[in-house]
């Protein structure tokens, strides 16, 4: 069975049918959904789900109590985690300089409406992919070179910590003394720079060092 999370979009769009048929295409397309109709009720559901934020937001710029722009600069200055999710805007704004402030306000897409939904879509796909490629190599690259130099006989005492073995069971699987386990142990954790069997586990299978 398919287990792997959906990913979520945050729609913050006042009018009431432009959110309906943004949220029935989002779900139609895969995606999870969740909504505001302005930006203030749209923080104070970020603040409820935190740490549990969406992928992705979509946001109306013309709101009332809380316009794109201000839900924009409060969403990023407020929550740190959202510093890297892709933010997009629909809006009727069409003019050169309003799109301008938005890229300047770290808006990543800007689509004027009205929204080709296919566009839109796409748009959100695009940017969910590159969010992706980046994060797979901010994983890889926060390892380090270390872990490349992990040798076969580490690799094999690390398979060894991911199956939950203890370090006699390790020992004598390996045909090795206890005290040499200790040592390769102590390498694997200055290589991975953790500091305990469970953090060199997590790591491990995190960044695909060794598949459980």
């Amino acid at each position: 069975m398919n287990t792997t999370r959906r990913a979520l979009v945050l729609c913050v769009e006042d009018e009431n049918y432009i959110r309906e048929e943004l949220v029935r295409e989002l779900m139609r397309s895969g995606y999870d959904v969740i909504e505001a109709d302005n930006g203030l009720a749209a923080l104070e559901l970020l603040r409820k789900r935190a740490p549990d934020f969406p992928d992705l937001i979509v946001s109306d710029i013309l709101m009332p109590h809380m316009d794109g722009l201000e839900f924009l600069k409060q969403a990023r200055s407020g929550f740190e985690q959202l510093d890297s999710i892709p933010f997009l805007f629909l809006s009727a704004l069409s003019g050169r300089e309003r799109m301008l402030e938005a890229y300047r306000a770290g808006v990543d897409e800007y689509l004027v409406k009205p929204i080709d939904i296919g566009v839109f879509i796409s748009q959100v796909e695009a940017k969910l992919r590159l969010v992706k490629r980046i994060e797979n190599r901010r994983q890889t690259a926060s390892l380090g070179d270390n872990a490349k130099n992990l040798s076969p006989r580490e690799l094999e005492v690390l398979m060894q910590l991911v199956e939950g073995k203890k370090n006699a069971h390790i020992a004598s699987f390996l045909q090795l003394s206890e005290h040499t386990i200790n040592d390769y142990i102590k390498s694997i954790f200055k290589k991975l720079n953790v500091h305990s069997r469970a953090e060199a586990v997590k790591e491990a299978i995190k960044h695909r060092v060794i598949n459980p």
